[in-house]
C-alpha cells in the first residue's frame, strides 16, 4: 500500500489526531517527496507527460511548450503541487491553438509569477483568447464536473460550490452527461 498526505503524521500521533497503530502500519518505507517549488527541474519533464497523456485522451496534437510559457511555470511557486501543474497544463492544453502551449494560454496567476505582476484575487476568471477554431463547451463543461467532483470525492454539494453552481443545477448537468444512473 502506498501512502501519501503532507501532514507530520507522527506529530499527529502525538497530539492524538492520528491513530498510531495506522501511523505504524504505514511507516514501513518512508519516502520523502519535496515539493514541486523545491524541484524545479521536475515541472519540464512533468509538462512533457502530462502533454503526451492530454494529446492522447483529447486526440489533440499539442507537442510543446514555449520557452517564455515555460518560464512562468518555473518561476511559480506551485502551492498546489503537481496537482495544480497538472490543472494548468490541461487548461492550457484546452486553449492552444495549434501545436505549442504560449503564455498566453496560461491563468493569470501563473503568468504573473514570471513578470512580476500581481495575481488575480482568488475565484478571478483568467481571460483568454478564443481559438480560431471554437472550442467544445459541452466537452469542457464534462470535464468541468468530472473534475469538481473528483476533487471533491464526488461529493456532489462541494462540488457544486466549487463550480459557482446550486446542487440541482449540477445534478441536472450530471444526468444530461450521463454521469448518474
Amino acid at each position: 500500500m502506498i501512502a501519501a498526505t503532507n501532514r507530520d503524521l507522527s506529530q499527529r500521533v502525538d497530539e492524538g489526531e492520528f491513530r498510531a497503530d495506522l501511523y505504524y502500519r504505514l511507516n514501513v518505507l518512508p519516502i520523502h517527496l519535496p515539493p514541486l517549488r523545491e524541484r524545479q527541474g521536475d515541472a519540464e519533464l512533468l509538462v512533457r507527460y502530462f502533454l503526451d497523456h492530454l494529446n492522447r485522451e483529447m486526440g489533440k496534437q499539442v507537442r510543446t511548450i514555449g520557452d517564455d510559457a515555460l518560464a512562468c511555470l518555473a518561476a511559480y511557486a506551485w502551492p498546489g503541487n503537481v496537482r495544480e501543474l497538472r490543472n494548468v497544463i490541461e487548461r492550457a492544453h484546452i486553449l492552444a491553438d495549434g501545436e505549442r502551449i504560449e503564455v498566453s494560454d496560461l491563468p493569470a496567476e501563473v503568468r504573473g509569477a514570471a513578470g512580476g505582476g500581481a495575481a488575480p484575487a482568488a475565484g478571478a476568471a483568467a481571460p483568454f483568447d478564443l481559438p480560431e477554431q471554437g472550442i467544445d463547451l459541452e466537452k469542457i463543461e464534462r470535464r468541468l464536473l468530472s473534475e469538481a467532483l473528483d476533487r471533491t470525492h464526488g461529493n456532489q454539494t462541494q462540488a457544486a460550490a466549487l463550480l459557482g453552481l446550486g446542487r440541482d443545477a449540477l445534478r441536472y448537468r450530471m444526468k444530461k452527461f450521463g454521469m448518474m444512473e
